[in-house]
């Protein structure tokens, strides 16, 4: 094994050829998910440089020209005898499994978040996590870093660095030992976020002592940055979504303090208030009073680095470049400011007239796609994630885009489901088409906080128009005698086998979720 040292005056060499260039890092907000999700609420956190890169997942240096940056994230166990704390990762492997643009799925399963996660171990973490000698997926947490917006949406709470601020980043942090000693209360995966992100901006995050029982929790973190960054306007604080990917996973939900968790959540407020109603009274007024935070919120109020430039901007008495007549005053050139940051919003999100007139758009594509047989009726379209899951197979295609091999009844077809193989000739129209259309009616459909942005929905829609050109150009469906389509078996063939203790688990989590 490489020893410290050599590691530390590696990443220091490899620092002295970083960028010059502007520089970001962010505070990775996961959303809760899976079991522990739903019995504490807490979801994870992680941090994103963007001029720092990993020349391996334990080892950093400074990027070079076109490399975009690394994650580190911490989790009790990696794997078995790995004794790191952290691991380092590119954005693009971290929130979508892939390292191209292109090669980012449109939708996403588990067997597919199973194959994502498995290539990249293969291709770039097996000297840390070896093979297992059955040839089965290897133990630990380590799949968590791989793909995360499969699982859950994740926030980018993120501000400006300088270069100069990354190098002595690096040369402080590099000489912390990665090594592991996980403590729930004192040393968990957001403590060790705490501690990395206030060694660049000190003091920037602490505990909530009243809402999460003295534990680090990702919502405290995100609270107090917030509150920090928000209170130094030249960071430039803004909030980066990551959209959790559309599949058959189940939706993540809001992250909570405990205090927080134990109001909101019926398997804890009708606890309390059977057995001890007084405590519910002390859990309200200590997080409505001390702990209140809406992720989504802040993430609505500065969703891009333009508002964040723009509110600076309006809290000078005059621009650099305001060249207005002498007589403006100074509220009229914060209001015109005002107006603008509006409109950046509008741009980002819709109003709900625009939302109204995209789903008016896609009625009739929905409509004349039932007609078509497409969809037998509106509980396949429902379906069509979870049916799409059972009825394939997914690999790589030469590229290592996501494809999936279908049973479309009986007859194997192969779909693409990247942004780069959706569209090409070997990837079934039809099907492409129909997942589109199940992706855009989620979309339009969806709560307000599952929303993805305009420029998203706008990109999503443009290709679901080009597939709808496709299949009108294909031969018509069969008719029978009376001149009406003639009805297919269902898509799905079998129903998915669930065990019975599955099926009360389910439902326990839904009743008191």
């Amino acid at each position: 094994m490489v020893s410290r040292n050599a590691i530390r005056n590696t990443i220091l060499a490899l620092v002295s050829t970083a960028s010059l260039a502007s520089a970001d890092v962010s505070l990775l907000v996961q959303e809760a998910a899976g079991g522990s999700g739903e019995f504490t609420g807490s979801g994870h956190v992680a941090l994103y440089f963007s001029n720092i890169c990993a020349e391996t997942p334990v080892i950093l240096r400074g990027c070079r020209d076109g490399e975009q940056g690394a994650v580190l994230s911490a989790y009790p166990t990696w794997g078995v005898s790995v004794p790191y704390k952290w691991l380092a990762l590119p954005l693009n492997v971290f929130l979508y499994g892939v390292e191209g643009e292109n090669n980012i799925p449109l939708y996403a399963n588990g067997e597919i978040r199973r194959m994502l996660r498995e290539e990249y171990r293969r291709k770039a973490m097996r000297g840390i996590i070896p093979d297992m000698p059955d040839g089965s997926l290897p133990e630990g947490r380590w799949t968590e870093i791989i793909g995360s917006t499969i699982n859950r949406d994740v926030y980018g709470l993120t501000v400006s660095t300088t270069p100069e601020q990354d190098v002595r980043f690096l040369e402080s942090f590099n000489r912390i030992p990665n090594t592991y000693h996980f403590n729930t209360m004192s040393d968990n995966c957001a403590d060790f976020a705490r501690e990395t992100i206030n060694l660049i901006f000190p003091h920037a995050t602490h505990r909530d002592v009243l809402n999460d029982f003295g534990m680090t929790t990702p919502k405290a973190l995100a609270r107090t940055f917030t509150r920090y960054a928000s209170a130094r306007p030249k960071l430039l604080f803004r909030v980066v979504k990551y959209s959790q990917i559309d599949g058959p996973v189940r939706r993540s939900f809001n992250i909570r303090n405990f205090s927080e968790k134990g109001l909101v959540s019926k398997k804890y407020f009708l606890t309390m208030a059977t057995t001890n109603p007084p405590l519910y009274g002390v859990f309200a007024v200590t997080y409505f009073m001390t702990g209140w935070y809406r992720l989504d919120h802040q993430y609505h109020e500065v969703p891009s680095l333009a508002v964040a430039e723009l509110k600076v901007d309006s809290m000078l008495p005059v621009r650099p470049d305001f060249r207005a007549p002498d007589d403006i005053s100074v509220g009229k050139h914060r209001a015109e400011i005002e107006h603008r940051i509006i409109a950046l919003r509008e741009e980002t999100f819709g109003k709900s007239d625009f939302w109204n007139e995209y789903r008016n758009t896609f009625k009739p594509m929905l409509a004349e796609a039932r007609k078509r047989g497409l969809f037998l009726d509106s509980a396949e379209l429902k379906t069509f994630y979870k049916d799409l899951e059972l009825q394939s197979e997914p690999a790589l295609d030469a590229n290592g885009g996501v494809i999936l091999h279908v049973n479309d009844r009986g007859v194997i077809r192969t779909l693409g489901v990247t942004w780069a193989n959706i569209s090409e000739s070997d990837s079934d129209p039809v099907l492409a088409y129909k997942l589109m259309l199940a992706k855009v009616n989620y979309i339009l459909s969806a709560p307000a906080r599952n929303r993805v942005s305009v420029a998203e929905l706008a990109k999503d829609l443009a290709l679901l128009q080009s597939l709808n050109a496709k299949v009108r150009s294909l031969p018509a469906p069969s008719l029978d005698s009376a001149g009406a389509h003639v009805t297919q078996p269902r898509f799905r063939q079998h129903d998915e086998v669930v065990s019975n203790s599955k099926r009360a688990q389910r439902l326990l989590v839904t009743i008191t979720h």
